[in-house]
């Protein structure tokens, strides 16, 4: 990876729950190339969607765990909280975090999101990522979803750890 110091990245919520989850098959590589972009003093994205599904992802990865373990039904998303929160208070209370919506036209940001959901063949929430991602002018996603590389042809590219 060739990326300079003080870079916006945006965050896919596949990258912050390897790292908020102890057991994910990713979270060393996620810890080690977190440590490396901290370093580096990069600034980092997310949105309330990437919010919405770092906890669900949370909630899938250990209720798998749980179930593993012998818990029958597993457990519903609120069963989780605690950990929940402790990874949204660190994203919220980090200088190098930021929390963003769009900024310019929100129809126009709308819009946008499905043209690149046509043009890219990208699921809607991607579409959405990227659309933010345009509307930051961020040139760089941190995330194991190939399914970004499809978009390098505008400029924006895929860190994979």
């Amino acid at each position: 990876m060739n990326l300079s110091t003080n870079e916006n990245i945006y965050l896919d919520a596949n990258f912050l729950i390897a790292y908020f989850v102890d057991n994910h098959n990713d979270h060393k590589n996620s810890k080690k190339l977190f440590a490396l972009l901290l370093i580096n003093k990069n600034s980092f994205h997310f949105t309330p969607l990437t919010v919405d599904e770092l906890m669900m992802g949370v909630h899938e990865v250990k209720n798998k765990a749980e179930i593993k373990k012998g818990s029958k039904k597993g457990y519903s998303v609120a069963h989780f909280y605690p950990e929940l929160k402790a990874a949204l208070e660190y994203l919220l209370n980090n200088k190098q975090f930021r929390l963003r919506q769009f900024e310019n036209n929100l129809t126009d940001s709308c819009l946008l999101a499905l043209e690149n959901l046509k043009k890219f063949n990208l699921r809607p929430r991607d579409s959405f990522h990227v659309s933010y991602m345009q509307d930051f002018d961020i040139k760089y996603i941190v995330s194991t979803d190939k399914n970004f590389d499809r978009v390098k042809k505008i400029g924006i590219n895929r860190i994979n750890f």
